[in-house]
């Protein structure tokens, strides 16, 4: 953890050399670590010190990226433990308003493998009955579209589709339009989310197996 700390607080240095030599570093690290048991909760503690320094470059945070990528991918049970997610998804969505599309894809890719690595009985993670953890990261990424709808306009569809890409779109796609539903407060908002999620659907490469599906139930309905 010490050796993490000091290297993610050289990457954003102002010397190009010693920010170059802690990129080299933080490669030397991830390889080092791979058959080692991590202290899961003090690098958490180290990685979103980083993240969410609000001087923080786009390099530091695709670097903690990385970092949370290795230890879902070394320490799964440990970082899928509700206390750590609970601390996780406020600076991964807030990642998801960057200005650079690299990073918020490295952010979709984490989000994703969270979701990916749960299993269903492990998802009673919220007080609504059925809400699972594939509902709550959902509606979280539609309520961060409701307050940024120029986020929506301007990269909705890139997020969506990389979400579909990694993971069951639909189930995803049902989770996202049993919210729709349920919307009763703002309708303009809900009109814009089902034009956004039906483009995708009908035109995305990464929804083609949901759509053939589709196509094939409504040929075996006719």
């Amino acid at each position: 953890p010490d050796l993490l700390g000091g290297m993610l607080y050289c990457v954003d240095d102002a010397e190009e050399e010693i920010a170059g030599k802690a990129v080299e570093m933080n490669s030397g690290l991830l390889q080092m670590c791979g058959d080692c048991e991590m202290p899961v909760d003090r690098l958490v503690d180290k990685l979103l010190l980083s993240m969410q320094s609000r001087g923080g470059s786009m390099t530091l945070r695709t670097v903690c990226l990385q970092w949370m990528w290795k230890l879902l991918d070394k320490s799964k049970d440990s970082m899928l433990r509700r206390y750590t997610l609970d601390r996780l998804f406020d600076p991964m969505f807030e990642i998801l308003r960057h200005t650079d599309d690299e990073v918020v894809m490295a952010a979709l890719e984490v989000l994703a493998r969270i979701l990916d690595g749960r299993i269903r009985d492990q998802d009673n993670f919220a007080p609504k009955e059925g809400a699972d953890l594939f509902f709550v990261v959902s509606n979280r990424l539609l309520e961060l579209f409701r307050r940024e709808r120029k986020m929506l306009d301007v990269k909705g569809s890139l997020l969506i589709r990389h979400l579909c890409k990694h993971l069951d779109a639909r189930r995803f796609y049902i989770t996202i339009a049993r919210a729709i539903e349920a919307e009763s407060t703002d309708l303009d908002f809900a009109q814009q989310l089902v034009q956004t999620f039906n483009w995708i659907l009908f035109t995305a490469v990464e929804t083609k197996q949901l759509r053939e599906e589709l196509f094939e139930t409504l040929s075996l309905a006719e």
